[in-house]
């Protein structure tokens, strides 16, 4: 009976320790992918932002107007927030300007 025992606790320990492998390794894959992904994204986002935004606001959003204009504001010193608001307002044409709609 005890050998049995120690066969079977010794099974379900190999066992256990392969599911917890291959559940490290699934989930290093997919972690990757995202890496990548955000990666490619945020590549994607600086060449838009060197060859669209930068025009106006400056390679470091700091605006040719020297922020000045209300038409042309700094964005460096800019909440998230409202910078987030602002690009949505514009996506959804509340907000409209030629360069940005």
């Amino acid at each position: 009976m005890k050998i049995i025992l120690v066969l079977f606790i010794t099974l379900f320990s190999f066992f256990s320790t392969l599911s917890y492998a291959d559940t490290q390794a699934e989930s290093g894959s997919v972690a990757a992918t995202v890496a990548s992904n955000l990666t490619d994204e945020i590549k994607i986002g600086k060449e838009k932002a060197q060859t669209i935004c930068s025009a106006c606001h400056g390679l470091d959003g700091v605006a040719a107007s020297g922020g000045n204009s209300v038409i042309i504001p700094n964005l460096t010193a800019q909440h998230k927030d409202y910078l987030i608001a602002k690009l949505q307002d514009y996506k959804t044409n509340r907000l409209a300007h030629p360069q940005m709609s």
